[in-house]
């Protein structure tokens, strides 16, 4: 395939997400069809489903996206502030486009099903102590958690969010610690 297709394809996939993102702020998950995101997106259902085969690969497409937009705890402990990526409860507060997510239950739990299975957070997964199941349950905690926090502060003025934010984030990365002190780092 050549690079002009390929980017056809990326721009028609970024439109669908789009436009599913853009029906969600006055529809619920349950409630959205097929034909209000061609509408939204202004593609065929033909195209839709060239680019994807149901609804829920969109939502996994965009569950994607939100996973590579944000930093994990790992990144917290280990790099410089400057060097990694937002953590998800800014992204969610401050990114209107994924506002929807955070609102919908149904979503939320789906996103946080995704995010706990497919994200990669050596914080996390690195530990030989837990079983797969454990690691999940715990990515799926902090998460609902940030998720929770997030959608009851999206209307607080930006200096009581950035202050309980830090809060949280404070003692997440203490408990982090005093982990890798009991266990050692990376185990």
């Amino acid at each position: 395939m050549d690079h002009h297709t390929e980017e056809k394809q990326r721009l028609t996939e970024e439109l669908i997400k789009n436009g599913l993102l853009q029906v969600l702020r006055g529809k619920r998950y349950s409630e959205i069809t097929v034909s209000d995101i061609c509408r939204a997106a202004d593609i065929s259902r033909g195209t839709f489903y060239r680019r994807f085969e149901n609804i829920s690969n969109v939502y996994a497409a965009i569950f994607a996206d939100m996973a590579e937009l944000t930093s994990t705890m790992h990144d917290r402990l280990t790099a410089s502030p400057d060097q990694y990526k937002v953590p998800l409860c800014r992204l969610l507060r401050e990114n209107k486009k994924y506002r929807g997510i955070v609102l919908d239950p149904t979503l939320s739990e789906m996103f946080v099903e995704y995010y706990a299975a497919h994200k990669e957070d050596p914080a996390v997964d690195s530990r030989s102590d837990l079983t797969p199941e454990q690691k999940r349950m715990l990515k799926a905690y902090l998460l609902m958690g940030c998720i929770y926090v997030t959608r009851k502060n999206l209307q607080s003025d930006e200096q009581n969010w950035n202050d309980l934010q830090c809060v949280i984030e404070q003692f997440i990365l203490r408990g982090c610690l005093l982990e890798r002190q009991h266990t050692g780092p990376g185990t």
